[in-house]
């Protein structure tokens, strides 16, 4: 597990082109960064591979504790700057944190442990990073023709806020929004993965 102090930690912001169905974006991203090597080297000890239930929940536990402490003044800051509810913005902070567990879960082949560390961590009872609303759900495109035949399976995350990009101009809810109807949503992420497959839209999923 990495220092996330904030004497231990930087922000470095840009821009970055991104490829969608055709077209090219401009995004404005940011980066973190260690600002002293010993930082990245974690703070617990090693893992050797001897995963126990009490010592892979003592390093859960001291994870959800370092990234409170680390997004507290955060969310204070932001809160004071544009009068968003604080339980709002933790939402957010929960929604993006995972969808990093999401990430190392594919990248890693350890998808169903992802998922269940990041509820472990993002549902604690009494933490500011808890809600009712946060999981995540699967998606599965069978074959037209041959319909027990899998042709794509992903797994997603449904947010539990909601970054209020729809009031913006031109705005819209995003296809994984609290917010957004589940049944329109599915849809939506259905005829992606179908276009993506070069599929015809309207086939079943589960």
């Amino acid at each position: 597990m990495p220092d996330l102090s904030l004497g231990a930690v930087g922000l470095r912001f840009h821009r970055h082109e991104v490829e969608r169905d055709g077209r090219v974006f401009a995004e404005r991203r940011a980066d973190l960064r260690f600002l002293e090597p010993r930082s990245g080297q974690g703070l617990a000890e090693p893992f050797d591979g001897a995963d126990t239930g009490s010592r892979r929940a003592h390093r859960l536990t001291r994870f959800r504790q370092t990234l409170e402490d680390h997004m507290a003044p955060v969310i204070a800051r932001l809160h004071a700057r544009t009068g968003l509810a604080r339980s709002a913005l933790w939402r957010l902070v929960g929604d993006a944190f995972a969808a990093r567990f999401l990430e190392a879960g594919r990248h890693f082949g350890r998808l169903d442990a992802a998922k269940a560390d990041a509820l472990a961590v993002l549902k604690h009872p009494g933490s500011p990073l808890a809600n009712g609303q946060l999981h995540f759900f699967d998606i599965t495109i069978h074959d037209d023709a041959e319909p027990d035949r899998v042709l794509a399976a992903s797994t997603f995350r449904s947010r539990g806020g909601c970054c209020r990009f729809y009031l913006t101009e031109g705005g819209a809810l995003c296809t994984t929004c609290v917010l957004q109807d589940p049944a329109t949503r599915d849809a939506t992420i259905r005829a992606a993965m179908r276009r993506r497959l070069g599929l015809p839209q309207g086939a079943s999923a589960a």
